[in-house]
C-alpha cells in the first residue's frame, strides 16, 4: 500500500493501469535529465510562457477557445474560435490536453478537425490514458515539520498519498493526488477535504497542524473545462511507439501541417512541465524547418503565408 501511494500516485495510476516497460523508460529519462532536483519559475508559468511568446512572436490571444481547425482549398488552415473570431495560418501547433483531442467531454470541449486526422494519429491519441489531478494547499503560522523534509508518503487508508513542502519561508504544505486518489478527493466539498488533510497531518505531528493552520485551498484539475487531467501516465493502453506517433507532425501535400505539443507528446520526457515546454520548442522547430524547405517554399500554403505575414 505504501508503494502504491508513493510510486503509483506519482506515476499517475494504480499498478494495474501502469505499464512497467513504459515506467522503466520514464525513470531512465528522469534520471538522465536531472533526477530529484527541484526548479521553479520566478513568476507563474502563464506569465513566463506568454511573456516569452509576446516578445518573440508578437501578438498573443488568450481566452479564445478553439472550436475547429479546417484546411482550405488553398492549403491554409482556418482556426475558428467560440467567440466568432478566425485566424488563418499554413501551419498549426496543437498544444491542448489529451482529453480535448480525444473528445472525452463532448463537442463543447473538443476541436473539430477537417480533414479528419489520419487513422494512425487518431489511434495514438485514443491509446493514451489521462489521469485527473488534485492538489490541496494548507498554510501555517509556523513550520512544525523537519527543515530538511522533502515530503511524505501516506499509505491507505489516509486520503492524501503524497505531501510536499515548499522549501521556502511561506510554511505551506501541498497534498498531491492523481487518478483514483484525485477522484476520491474531488468528490468531497473543499472544506471537508481540508479538514481531512489537517486530521491526517495531526496524526503525524501530534496535533500541531491544526494549531498552526491559517487557511487553505483546493485545486482540482479534473474539473477545469478544456483541461480535465493532470498528465498522461505511462499506461498499459499505450503501444511502444504511441508517444512517438502522438508527437509526429501531420504534413499534407498542399504544404499545410499540424504539429503536436504537450507533455504526452514528448516521447523522452513525459509527465513533467519541462517536458511539455521542450515539446513546444520541438514543434516550433518543425514549423521553421518547413518554412525553410524547398517543398514548403514552392507550395500554395507558403505563398499564402507570405501574404498573411505581410499584413501583420
Amino acid at each position: 500500500r505504501l508503494v502504491q501511494a508513493g510510486y503509483g500516485n506519482t506515476a499517475g495510476g494504480a499498478f494495474r493501469v501502469l505499464s512497467w516497460r513504459a515506467n522503466c523508460e520514464a525513470e531512465h529519462f528522469y534520471e538522465r535529465d536531472d533526477g530529484d532536483h527541484d526548479f521553479q519559475v520566478e513568476q507563474s508559468f502563464g506569465d513566463a510562457v506568454i511573456g516569452e511568446l509576446e516578445r518573440d512572436a508578437g501578438e498573443v490571444q488568450v481566452l479564445h477557445r478553439v472550436i475547429s481547425v479546417a484546411m482550405g482549398a488553398d492549403g491554409v488552415a482556418s482556426v475558428r474560435c467560440s467567440n466568432g473570431r478566425a485566424f488563418r495560418a499554413p501551419h498549426v501547433i496543437l498544444c491542448v490536453p489529451v482529453p480535448v483531442l480525444q473528445g472525452s467531454y463532448g463537442p463543447t470541449e473538443s476541436i473539430a478537425m477537417s480533414p479528419p486526422l489520419p487513422q494512425w494519429k487518431e489511434n495514438a491519441i485514443q491509446d493514451m490514458t489521462c489521469s485527473p489531478s488534485l492538489k490541496v494547499y494548507a498554510k501555517f503560522s509556523r513550520r512544525f515539520w523537519p527543515a530538511d523534509m522533502h515530503g511524505m508518503i501516506f499509505a491507505l487508508p489516509n486520503l492524501i498519498p503524497e505531501v510536499w513542502t515548499d522549501h521556502g519561508s511561506d510554511n505551506i504544505l501541498c497534498g498531491f493526488t492523481m487518478a483514483s486518489w484525485a477522484e476520491r478527493c474531488g468528490s468531497m466539498p473543499p472544506a471537508k477535504l481540508l479538514e481531512a488533510f489537517l486530521e491526517q497531518l495531526d496524526r503525524v505531528f501530534d496535533g500541531k497542524a491544526s494549531g498552526a493552520y491559517e487557511g487553505g485551498m483546493v485545486f482540482d484539475w479534473g474539473k477545469v473545462p478544456y483541461i480535465r487531467a493532470g498528465y498522461c501516465p505511462p499506461s498499459v493502453t499505450e503501444q511502444e511507439d504511441t508517444r512517438r506517433k502522438l508527437a509526429e507532425p501531420v504534413v499534407y501535400d498542399t504544404g499545410y501541417s499540424l504539429h503536436f505539443a504537450g507533455e504526452a507528446a514528448n516521447p523522452e520526457c513525459y509527465m513533467t512541465a519541462h517536458g511539455a515546454m521542450d515539446s513546444g520548442a520541438r514543434a516550433a522547430e518543425e514549423v521553421l524547418r518547413l518554412f525553410k524547405s524547398d517543398k514548403t517554399t514552392g507550395s500554395p500554403a507558403a505563398s499564402k503565408a507570405r501574404q498573411l505575414s505581410s499584413r501583420l
